[in-house]
């Protein structure tokens, strides 16, 4: 089995203590049986603080109660983590030792990525200047089933969607066009169409409304940054769970024209990498992570 992976996989690392918005807080952290049976039969003070502070919904769910502002119990005052601390990242459930990856699985490979919703990938993605490879992280020798004829048809156009969004020697609005025929939106528009979805942070309210306040599109100065974006969201979504690859791809560039749009609205801070580097993140948690509001955006493509 092959992991195929984009090439700054490797260059991630978390940054714990100096994250500005800390994957500990605002979001629900489940713990799969493995690590519940494995916190159960903790002692002492720790494994007290553990019984106190799990959960079970009506689903047979297990989860950490969060404290006040959402955060996680165990997420100390200077932001980092009091299992680490403690008991090193091995006590961690599924959930916090894989954040903020993704997976998507084939028949004789899984492709590994990191989320943008963490603004160390966030960062690293929009900084990149060289263009990014999908290459082999690594391959344990044993053979599984050979790929279906879908999936050579999605490789196939996956690789080709790359490769035309790779293609420097033309404007990155042109490498769209050949694409597909996604429109360009206006920010009213985009406000109208992402306004309404579910929230995760009332910040990204805040983000949106710069979208009224101005029209500007992105220039060419941005292709490099637009392409990044574009490769990442193609290599997510276009996934073996996308019913139709046409539509997976069009909200793949919808996605940039977004984070840019609103990035960009904002004319203070357009040519800041940070700023638009968080929007991308903001983008990410608010949109990606929601099956919901992906669906509402694709229907409306």
């Amino acid at each position: 089995m092959k992991i195929y992976a984009p090439d700054y996989y490797s260059e991630f690392s978390c940054i714990a203590d100096k994250c500005r918005h800390s994957c500990c807080i605002g979001w629900e952290i489940d713990i799969d049986e493995y690590t519940l049976e494995l916190y159960k039969n903790i002692g002492g003070e720790l494994g007290k603080r553990l019984s106190d502070n799990i959960i079970t919904d009506e689903n047979n769910v297990h989860s950490f109660r969060l404290c006040e502002g959402e955060r996680c119990p165990f997420l100390n005052e200077k932001g980092l983590c009091e299992l680490i601390l403690e008991r090193g990242e091995d006590i961690l459930c599924d959930i916090c030792s894989d954040h903020p990856r993704f997976r998507n699985f084939y028949s004789d490979r899984t492709e590994m990525g990191l989320g943008l919703c963490c603004e160390a990938v966030s960062e690293l993605v929009c900084k990149r200047e060289k263009k990014t490879e999908i290459i082999i992280l690594s391959d344990n020798g044993y053979e599984e089933e050979p790929l279906t004829e879908d999936e050579e048809k999605l490789f196939t156009f996956k690789k080709n969607a790359i490769a035309m969004l790779q293609n420097r020697s033309i404007p990155y609005t042109e490498r769209v066009k050949s694409l597909c025929n996604i429109k360009s939106y206006g920010n009213k528009e985009l406000y109208d169409i992402l306004f309404p979805l579910e929230r995760l942070d009332k910040g990204w309210d805040k983000a949106l409304s710069k979208l009224l306040n101005s029209d500007r599109a992105s220039s060419d100065e941005y292709d490099t940054l637009c392409e990044q974006l574009a490769v990442y969201f193609v290599f997510r979504h276009l996934n073996d769970e996308c019913e139709d690859v046409q539509k997976a791809l069009t909200f793949a560039l919808f996605s940039v024209q977004v984070i840019m749009r609103i990035a960009t609205a904002d004319c203070e801070k357009a040519n800041n990498i940070m700023h638009i580097s968080d929007i991308a993140r903001m983008y990410s948690a608010e949109i990606e992570y929601s099956d919901c509001n992906i669906g509402d955006i694709t229907k409306r493509l």
